[in-house]
């Protein structure tokens, strides 16, 4: 996996999908990098003026997937603990190490920016990883990197740091 940095809201849309004379049409897209579940809505109007409206959910799923989240703004000397959580979707028991890149606004409290995790089968765990708010201010990003048996997942958020 590259770089998970796709996180829009909204996947496709598409005001003008026309049917074929079956009431059937092919379509494609691609997904976001959110390892969530999907919701899918196909709303029309047939050439009658009949609504039709059906939903579909879908979801994504790595063998080892993380997340992390962050509020909306950051003020100077806030004191933050940022949940990093950690899934295992294999059948085998992972070690591996966690990585969080951040500016030099964030201080990292009692860390060095990393972390060491073993995860048993099917488990999942949530971490928390403190820091310190200090200047300058704007917007600033993110990255974590995961790595663990050969298996690499990374992504990159961008938050606001307000004076």
């Amino acid at each position: 996996v590259t770089e998970r940095n796709d996180f829009r809201k909204t996947v496709y849309w598409n005001p003008e999908i026309k049917v074929g004379t079956n009431g059937k049409a092919r379509i494609s897209f691609y997904n976001n990098d959110e390892v969530t579940t999907f919701r899918a809505i196909v709303e029309g109007i047939s050439q009658q003026g009949v609504p039709g409206r059906v939903e579909h959910t879908f979801y994504t799923q790595l063998p080892v997937n993380t997340r992390f989240r962050l509020p909306a703004y950051l003020t100077f000397e806030d004191k933050i603990s940022l949940p990093v959580t950690v899934k295992n979707n294999t059948a085998d028991k992972l070690k591996g190490q966690i990585q969080l890149n951040v500016p030099a606004a964030l201080m990292a409290q009692g860390h060095k920016g990393t972390l060491n995790f073993t995860l048993e089968a099917e488990q999942s765990e949530t971490f928390f990883m403190d820091y310190v708010v200090g200047g300058p201010a704007g917007k600033v990003a993110i990255t974590m990197i995961m790595e663990t048996n050969g298996l690499h997942d990374e992504q990159t958020r961008e938050i606001t740091i307000l004076p």
